[in-house]
């Protein structure tokens, strides 16, 4: 059988086929209603309108009278070789860049509170077009209007506090150049900022309880003093490891430990799978590991069963609730790592605007520990 058009009539099918899988591909002709549920999707509802392009075979029959001929099957298939191909193509290429559109999205702030309920694809395939850019546009506005309402600004009161401590900071490490003062006795009064600082941001936060310490890094050529008795949650082979990170001061030292914690080496294969979360991932890839549920920590995929059920067991017994560790750096090198607890959950704020807020008016304190460390 030749497939290839023969005649006007059986090339007006073709296309009549390609126009209407085309239009079917975006809604059809019927919108979808705001209250439709899934067992009558427009989806489905269209097919009707596809399904009645077949009759138009039928009157192939009437043209005869006027010296129009075409066999039946060949106009059947010419129309369904316009309307599968056209549809299909129509709606996987709809479906591939709404789903990339949004994928991006999730990874920006505001995306991050879209609707849980909100799925665009689906609404798409079921729904149509229009009954997607309809909840599309709703959906951005509550995500929009979310992030505001969950996420916090510098107001003056906060700003005038971060001033206080971050001027206070910057002045004990100068005086420090001038006159001399322990290591401990400036790190003190950077961490006691960073206490103050965190909790001014939420002064609404009624028995807010946070305190904040400071570890420093030692290669694992330059093993720490009492390595073998304060070594935690480490391997039995701790030839594996690059660093050991060292309490070394507390904003208050009350409710403080005496721990160091191993980092595994960056040349051990599977690195990324196998370190500790919390300081010790937050000094390996420069950056801030936040844990906003010490109940609910997610580890990486290597790390033995034994080691969680430690890590698990020594939280338990903490006041601390969740906290957030910052790397501390000097230039290019890395120093150490600051970590900030809280009695309460979600210590740098429930939205990821809130932990770019405190995590960047952190940084600067951050900065001088590595200063003062680094003398």
């Amino acid at each position: 059988m030749d497939i290839m058009p023969q005649s006007p009539v059986e090339a007006c099918f073709l296309i009549l086929g390609a126009g209407i899988g085309v239009c079917y591909g975006f809604d059809g002709w019927t919108a979808s209603k705001k209250d439709e549920k899934f067992a009558g999707a427009t989806r489905l509802a269209n097919l009707k309108y596809a399904v009645l392009g077949l009759f138009g075979v039928l009157i192939t029959k009437f043209l005869k009278k006027y010296g129009i001929t075409a066999e039946t099957d060949r106009l059947f298939l010419f129309y369904l070789m316009g309307l599968f191909p056209a549809a299909v193509t129509t709606i996987a290429l709809m479906t591939v860049y709404i789903a990339r559109k949004y994928a991006s999205l999730r990874w920006g702030h505001t995306g991050k509170f879209l609707p849980p309920g909100f799925d665009p694809v689906l609404t798409y395939l079921f729904f149509g077009f229009r009954r997607y850019t309809v909840e599309a546009d709703a959906a951005w506005k509550v995500a929009k209007q979310t992030e505001t309402d969950r996420s916090r600004t510098f107001d003056a009161g906060f700003l005038r506090k971060y001033e206080e401590q971050l001027s206070s900071a910057i002045a004990a490490v100068g005086s420090a150049q001038d006159v001399p003062a322990s290591k401990e006795f400036v790190a003190k009064i950077i961490l006691k900022c960073i206490q103050a600082v965190v909790t001014a941001y939420y002064p609404e936060t009624d028995g807010l309880k946070v305190n904040a310490n400071y570890m420093v890094a030692y290669p694992k050529d330059k093993r720490p003093d009492g390595l073998n008795d304060r070594l935690k949650f480490a391997d039995a082979d701790i030839s594996i490891y690059g660093h050991f990170l060292v309490i070394e001061g507390y904003a208050d030292a009350e409710d403080g430990d005496d721990i160091i914690l191993p980092v595994i080496d960056e040349n051990q294969t599977d690195w990324e799978d196998r370190v500790l979360p919390g300081a010790p991932r937050a000094f390996l890839k420069r950056t801030t590991d936040v844990i906003s549920d010490t109940g609910q920590i997610s580890f990486p995929p290597k790390i033995p069963d034994e080691t969680k059920a430690k890590i698990k067991d020594f939280l338990q017994r903490k006041s601390f609730r969740s906290f957030a560790s910052i790397s501390i750096l000097h230039g290019s090198d890395r120093l150490g790592v600051v970590n900030i607890e809280s009695n309460r959950g979600y210590v740098f704020g429930n939205s990821e605007q809130d932990k770019v807020n405190v995590d960047n008016s952190l940084r600067p304190f951050c900065y001088l520990l590595g200063f003062v460390i680094k003398a």
